[in-house]
């Protein structure tokens, strides 16, 4: 399948706070739209960022990842109201997709996982990404670490493109079939923190289990 690695033209419109980055949905609209409407079956989009007025990046800070997953789904089904939209994480300690099976946060335990930057709760007076989450995500799907650590493999051999466990779980979902292509698919990548000792172990083709290492 063709794919397209975009950059920071169809980065959602953000004010200039770390801490309390607000997208303008409106503004995203027409440009996660028109990138979506291209040849390519697959758009992967960064994930944690905006853009602020100056046209620099803008970090969108805790739960980022959950927030700009929320915002690009805002934005798409504004325009194309029968996309689906579908979250993915990993098996352990998955916290956004527990507290949606309960209907409200919870506390959910942190537990090892290559994708770690997913790893915490998403707070109990969570304002924001769990309505947003409810409300526009169709779906979340779970992957498991050695899903995940297969994903950082493609990504690099096949992509050029180092990034963080966390990152990988949206390609760990396409290439487990969990997650199956019905037309254009964007994609959302987030991250390339990753430990580069772990980060070879892995590409090298090491069965790494964080979790024994814990």
């Amino acid at each position: 399948h063709a794919a397209r690695w975009s950059d920071t033209d169809v980065l959602p419109p953000a004010n200039d706070s770390y801490t309390d980055s607000l997208v303008d949905i409106e503004a995203a609209a027409p440009l996660l739209q028109q990138a979506v409407s291209g040849d390519d079956n697959i758009l992967i989009l960064p994930g944690f960022y905006g853009v602020n007025a100056k046209g620099k990046p803008q970090l969108m800070g805790r739960n980022g990842s959950d927030y700009s997953a929320a915002c690009a789904a805002a934005a798409l089904k504004a325009r194309l109201p029968n996309i689906k939209v579908v979250g993915v994480s990993m098996e352990r300690g998955a916290a956004m997709y527990h507290c949606q099976k309960a209907g409200k946060p919870m506390i959910v335990p942190e537990l090892a996982t290559l994708a770690d930057s997913l790893g915490g709760g998403i707070g109990l007076d969570n304002a924001f990404t769990f309505g947003m989450t409810r409300d526009l995500v169709d779906d979340i799907v779970l992957v498991s670490e050695a899903e995940i650590a297969g994903a950082i493999r493609h990504a690099y051999w096949q992509e050029n493109q180092i990034i963080e466990g966390s990152g990988s779980v949206g390609i760990a979902a396409l290439l487990s079939g969990k997650v199956t292509l019905d037309g254009p698919t964007a994609l959302l990548l987030s991250g390339g923190n990753i430990d580069m000792a772990l980060h070879h172990r892995i590409i090298a083709g090491e069965d790494v289990d964080v979790t024994a290492e814990d």
